[in-house]
């Protein structure tokens, strides 16, 4: 009897360390603001930045003001590095010299990536580098 209740206290022992493990690994962290770096305004819009990593999935909330622009691209800092074989793109909320998109604007991250480009529609259209523009939306991707 003594054998057997070893194996089960030693069983338990290691499941306890392999949940342990799983709760650093794939704990749900909460929601976190981050301060991404920018090129294409004059300075980082007001807004909210915030995003939540799951395991390897992030998920990033862009909510700004508009912004004053000062050059045809729009690029954000990620708040964690792509996964190196990743390319994810998707549509967004967005607004260029002022006025709201139609169709939507797009974003792009490539693998291996530290940021995120923004475009003014699917071909890649260049933004205006006056007047203001703004991007608002969820970007879900793999974490590095």
């Amino acid at each position: 009897m003594t054998g057997t209740y070893e194996k089960i206290l030693e069983r338990l022992k290691r499941l306890e360390r392999e949940v342990e493990r799983l709760k650093v690994k794939e704990s749900p962290g909460a929601w976190l603001d981050w301060t991404p770096t920018q090129t294409g305004w004059t300075a980082l819009p007001l807004g909210v930045y915030r995003y939540c990593r799951v395991g390897k999935l992030v998920i990033a909330i862009i909510y700004m003001a508009d912004g004053s622009s000062n050059a045809t691209n729009a690029v954000l800092s990620l708040p964690i590095q792509a996964a190196a074989y990743l390319y994810v793109n998707g549509f967004i909320g967005a607004a260029d010299s002022g006025m709201n998109l139609s169709p939507p604007g797009f974003w792009t991250i490539e693998g291996g990536a530290t940021e995120i480009n923004f475009y003014k529609d699917a071909t890649g259209a260049n933004w205006t580098a006056s007047g203001t523009k703004l991007v608002n939306g969820v970007i879900i991707y793999e974490a590095a």
